[in-house]
C-alpha cells in the first residue's frame, strides 16, 4: 500500500474534531492528563491506517509526537521494554508503567464512545454546518460545545428522541423539547 503523506490527507470536518476532542472528557486517551488538543490515527496511515473518524482518537500534542507513528499497543510494549531494560536505550517516552498500563483499555473505550451512532448523529446535527479554517477558530468552536455539554445533566444523545429527522436533532433533553 502507498504511504499517504500529510498533506494528501483528507481535511477533517469541524464536527469530527468535536467528536472526536470531547471524547474521553476533552482528555488525552494516552496520558490521561492532558486536555486532548489533537486527533491521532490510532492505526498510523503509514501502517495502512485509515485518515477517518473510526481510526481517531483524542490526544495531547506531546503523546501524540511521541507514539510517533506505532499503534498504542506498540507503543505501549516499548514504554514496557524501556522499563523493563533501560540499559538497551530503547527510544521512548519515560511513562510510568501505572499510566501507560491503561492504554490499550482506554483506547478502546474511546473508539466505542466515538462509534457510538447517536453521539455521532448529535455531533452533525448540531455542529455540521460550522467551519474552522485554522486551529484557533477550532478551539473557539471547542469551547463552546464543551460549555454547551456542561450544561446538560447528561450527554444529549443519550436521551430518547421525540421523532426520527436527520436534519434536526429531536432528543428529549436537547432540542425536542
Amino acid at each position: 500500500m502507498d504511504e499517504i503523506r500529510r498533506g494528501e490527507r483528507g481535511k477533517q470536518k469541524t464536527w469530527q474534531w468535536l467528536m472526536v476532542l470531547t471524547a474521553h472528557r476533552s482528555l488525552c486517551v494516552y496520558c490521561g492528563r492532558s486536555a486532548a488538543t489533537t486527533i491521532d490515527h490510532e492505526k498510523p496511515i503509514i501502517d495502512i491506517g485509515a485518515d477517518v473518524w473510526w481510526d481517531f482518537v483524542p490526544a495531547c500534542e506531546d503523546c501524540n509526537r511521541w507514539k510517533k507513528g506505532r499503534t498504542a499497543r506498540r507503543w505501549v510494549a516499548d514504554m514496557d521494554l524501556h522499563h523493563r531494560y533501560p540499559e538497551a536505550g530503547f527510544g521512548t517516552r519515560g511513562m510510568p508503567p501505572r499510566v501507560y498500563a491503561g492504554i490499550t483499555r482506554r483506547v478502546e473505550r474511546v473508539q466505542r464512545e466515538i462509534a457510538d451512532m447517536d453521539r455521532r448523529e448529535w455531533f452533525q446535527l448540531h455542529y455540521g454546518r460550522e467551519k474552522h479554517r485554522n486551529k484557533a477558530e477550532l478551539f473557539e468552536i471547542l469551547d463552546r460545545c464543551k460549555a454547551e455539554l456542561r450544561g446538560y445533566p447528561h450527554y444529549p444523545w443519550r436521551t430518547p428522541k421525540m421523532r426520527t429527522s436527520r436534519t434536526v436533532c429531536t432528543r428529549l433533553i436537547c432540542c425536542g423539547y
